[in-house]
């Protein structure tokens, strides 16, 4: 059976939410080593799992509130949510790109706030999304399976990203 979108989508969010985790050790142990891996996660944040939402699920759901009646509208999120959700990317994409380039001269106190504050941003942004979905969904009277099209848009961009990396960065974390 082919994965689809949104069925992508909930699957990275628990692995993006084990691997910060998973980080949280090494940031007080080990820091060229939390760095690395830090700078592996943020570059499949941004090149593969924020595009693919902003990009296929961001409007799928979006057309699913547009075509919700007067009633249903009042039990699910406004569109304006969708646009909060993309600016937590803008958000993640500064902690984590200030994490990466100059995490080698950040002091130890100093790497640590900007990681955990990429960590609650990303973990309730996850979260969020996902209950926004669900709102949706039921509001709309759906299924999930209504967002597992556009899946041919996620595989463009994980081309553009680069299959290969992706699938060794999977295979090496277990995805």
């Amino acid at each position: 059976m082919e994965i689809g979108v949104y069925s992508m989508i909930k699957s990275q969010h628990r692995f993006i939410t084990e691997k910060i985790n998973s980080l949280e050790v090494e940031v007080f142990e080990e820091r060229d080593t939390f760095l690395a891996e830090f700078a592996r996660l943020y570059n499949f944040f941004l090149g593969v799992h924020a595009k693919i939402e902003e990009q296929v699920l961001f409007p799928a759901v979006a057309m699913l509130i547009q075509d919700l009646g007067v009633t249903e509208k009042s039990a699910a999120p406004s569109i304006d949510v969708l646009g909060r959700l993309a600016a937590d990317h803008i958000m993640l994409e500064k902690l984590g790109g200030e994490i990466c380039s100059a995490g080698k001269n950040l002091d130890e106190r100093t790497l640590k706030s900007r990681f955990y504050a990429y960590k609650r941003i990303s973990i309730y942004h996850d979260a969020t999304e996902e209950q926004v979905i669900e709102t949706v969904l039921k509001a709309a009277n759906k299924e999930p399976s209504v967002l597992e099209d556009g899946i041919e848009k996620a595989e463009h961009i994980i081309d553009s990203y680069g299959r290969e990396k992706l699938e060794s960065y999977q295979r090496e974390n277990a995805i």
